[in-house]
């Protein structure tokens, strides 16, 4: 049986010399192609999530479990598709980490001291587990998004049989802990079923069927990052589409009509939502007001304090530099901005120069259609970490970019993958 290397990929079929391959079945697939693993790494970085909502709040606290999991994931990986590995596409990983890693928290920041070390170990294992679990293809990616759409799907399912409550406004009890997180993992559902079925990838009525309950719930959420992120990533994938491929420049019509069908699933949502959400969305609010206010204050700090204030130290210069302005905050609700104020502008630098390298990755291989998701769900999540994020709540943020990187990796190890994203003109219109 012919070998698998970096250099020279040839599929076992195509080198098979009479016998016929058994066709697999959909479960042996999924397992052969990561779907162990990916599972994994789903329910690592979306943990938190679990607790967001009443419903699952007595479940106790499974990020290590996962964790712990994804790890010998991992190394039960790397033996067998190392050869897949280019460590150079680790490099970026180690310059962000690096940067960051010179500024400590004070001794008397507990906070930050925790905030710091699961950087280092959670985080970082978010960041760098798609390097070595991604397969030969891109199922594992398809997989991770699958997942996230099943959880949205499962959220908004909540929302709309709450038995707590026969009123529109009751139903949203269910997500009331924290509405953010929960809408963060809908929208990413949306996205995935949007650009498969622009890609014919899924019928339109299966996006419709299960985009109208995910839109409702995450319109009456009322929170508006998730939801601005979401038309946002959308209508750039539309537009990446019909550069992309050649027959989807015929597909003004198709285009539009996902566009508009997205609009009025967010129309339906809005009519049917409760008030409170809907004066959420267009008011900027005491939230919005002291977002405004903490960036004000955080922008002035950056610019006094070149090597920080310390992990974890926000707070405390926040209460000194806006007395009573700012109770309540314990960060800036903006991932880089807080990396800049407490790790120093040689930790932002990086953070900055990271994320702009992922974000060129991913629009050069976003021929496919899931290299356009990838890098619509990447901008997605990169919104939500501008306008709502500390630095672990980033983690699914890093984690986009950990898949950028490994998509990277796989189109330099396989010769056959680099040509399918470099030649892909898959239907779109």
């Amino acid at each position: 049986m012919p070998t698998q290397s970096a250099g020279n990929y040839r599929s076992v079929e195509s080198s098979a010399p009479t016998c016929t391959a058994r066709p697999q079945s959909g479960m042996s697939r999924w397992w052969r192609n990561g779907g162990v693993s990916s599972l994994c790494v789903g329910l690592f970085v979306t943990a938190g999530v679990y607790k967001a909502t009443p419903v699952l709040q007595d479940l106790p606290d499974l990020t290590i479990i996962f964790g712990a999991l994804t790890l010998i994931a991992c190394l039960h990986s790397f033996p067998r598709h190392g050869s897949n590995l280019r460590f150079a596409s680790f490099g970026p990983i180690c310059v962000l980490f690096g940067l960051m890693f010179p500024t400590v928290p004070l001794a008397d920041t507990s906070r930050g001291m925790e905030q710091w070390s699961q950087f280092f170990t959670l985080t970082l294992l978010a960041t760098a587990a798609p390097l070595f679990l991604i397969r030969l293809n891109d199922r594992w990616v398809e997989y991770l998004f699958w997942y996230l759409t099943v959880l949205g799907l499962y959220f908004s399912l909540l929302v709309l049989t709450n038995p707590g409550s026969v009123s529109v406004t009751g139903r949203y009890v269910v997500l009331s802990t924290n509405t953010i997180q929960t809408g963060r993992v809908i929208g990413a559902g949306i996205i995935w079923l949007f650009i498969l079925t622009f890609r014919r990838r899924v019928p339109l009525l299966v996006v419709l069927a299960f985009g109208a309950p995910m839109t409702y719930a995450l319109v009456g959420a009322g929170s508006r990052g998730p939801l601005l992120a979401t038309v946002i990533s959308i209508t750039f994938a539309l537009q990446l589409g019909m550069r992309r491929s050649r027959t989807a420049r015929k597909g003004l019509a198709k285009r539009l009509g996902l566009f508009l069908g997205l609009v009025l699933l967010l129309y339906l949502g809005y009519i049917s939502a409760p008030s409170s959400s809907r004066d959420r969305i267009f008011e900027v609010g005491d939230s919005g007001g002291d977002r405004l206010i903490a960036w004000r204050v955080t922008l002035d700090g950056i610019i006094n304090h070149p090597l920080g204030v310390g992990w974890g130290n926000w707070q405390q210069f926040a209460d000194k530099a806006a007395p009573g302005e700012l109770t309540g905050l314990d960060h800036p609700h903006n991932v880089v901005l807080l990396v800049l104020i407490e790790g120093g502008w040689l930790a932002g630098a990086g953070l900055i120069w990271f994320l702009a390298h992922c974000f060129r990755s991913a629009l050069r291989n976003a021929a496919t259609p899931t290299g356009q998701s990838v890098f619509a769900i990447f901008i997605y999540f990169l919104i939500n970490s501008l306008v709502s994020d500390n630095l672990n709540d980033a983690r699914l943020t890093l984690t986009m970019c950990g898949i950028v990187l490994a998509r990277e990796a796989l189109k330099e190890a396989n010769p056959t993958y680099g040509r399918e994203i470099a030649n892909s003109r898959e239907p779109g219109g």
